[in-house]
């Protein structure tokens, strides 16, 4: 998966746990971040990828909720692990 369509994806991500305020509020407890840190580290270039990432690292916490979402954006839901790879910190097999 290309850097682009996994930023795609994860913002599809932020949008599917916008949608529930408990995975919301799980969220801003994980990251540490308010709702207005999170919307201006989305709109910086420097920091949009690992946001991004941090998004789905979150979602992966837990397998019904990537089932879940895969499911609404009609995806397998493997996709969203390869997303993650795609983003800054994903797993490289090469660099291993």
């Amino acid at each position: 998966m290309t850097p682009e369509a996994a930023e795609t994806l994860a913002l599809e991500a932020i949008s599917f746990i916008a949608g529930d305020e408990d995975l919301v509020a799980g969220l801003l407890d994980q990251t540490g971040m308010g709702v207005d840190e999170l919307r201006d580290a989305l709109g910086k270039a420097d920091t949009v990828g690992q946001t991004l990432a941090g998004v789905l690292d979150y979602l992966l916490m837990n397998d019904e909720w990537v089932l879940n979402f895969a499911e609404q954006v009609n995806i397998a839901p493997e996709k969203v692990l390869s997303a993650r790879a795609a983003l800054p910190g994903g797993l490289h097999w090469g660099s291993i």
